[in-house]
């Protein structure tokens, strides 16, 4: 199998539902910001190697993130592969976030990124998948359907990645660096 097809060289690419939409389409979009979001968090797993916990999360991340990107690729039809990604994974999510915050400090002020790599790398993550989840929703405003609770899921992945982030803080044994305006 080839890497390279040649048929994106007009600027359009074919989804494996057979449209062919133009690389800017708002679901490519969505899709490419998935896939970057997927790349971070694996620079993220080569940093938690030494922190099970963290790591096992982040391999949870992604393989749901691979669900999440199939199921823009497939166009909503329902057909793709996990495409049941649901309310159950989203709840699990927000008892990984509720576990990990009951184990730090209040939160009382803005946490500015820092503390460590682990720490960076994932507050970087996080921005990420804001910046897909606002993906997501233009895909909503352009009349695109949006498969299961993908939305949510990003969402929660963004708390997730931001506690995540403070437990490794902790972790290296550094102050969280806090704004005050």
């Amino acid at each position: 199998m080839k890497i390279y097809t040649k048929k994106g060289d007009d600027g359009f690419t074919d989804e494996p539902d057979g449209e062919r939409v133009g690389k800017c389409d708002v679901r490519c979009d969505a899709g490419g910001e998935v896939d970057e979001l997927g790349a971070h968090i694996g620079w993220c797993i080569e940093a938690a190697s030494r922190q099970d916990d963290i790591r096992d999360d982040l391999e949870k991340i992604l393989e749901n993130l691979f669900a999440v990107g199939s199921m823009l690729a497939d166009g909503g039809s329902g057909k793709a592969p996990l495409a049941g990604l649901g309310a159950k994974v989203v709840a699990d999510v927000e008892k990984r976030i509720d576990d990990v915050s009951a184990s730090l400090p209040d939160l009382k002020r803005f946490i500015l990124p820092g503390g460590g790599e682990l720490a960076c790398r994932l507050q970087i993550a996080r921005t990420i998948a804001r910046r897909a989840e606002r993906s997501l929703v233009a895909m909503i405003d352009a009349g695109r359907k949006l498969p299961g609770d993908a939305l949510a899921y990003l969402n929660r992945i963004g708390d997730l990645l931001f506690v995540l982030s403070r437990l490794a803080v902790a972790r290296a044994g550094r102050d969280e660096r806090t704004w005050t305006p």
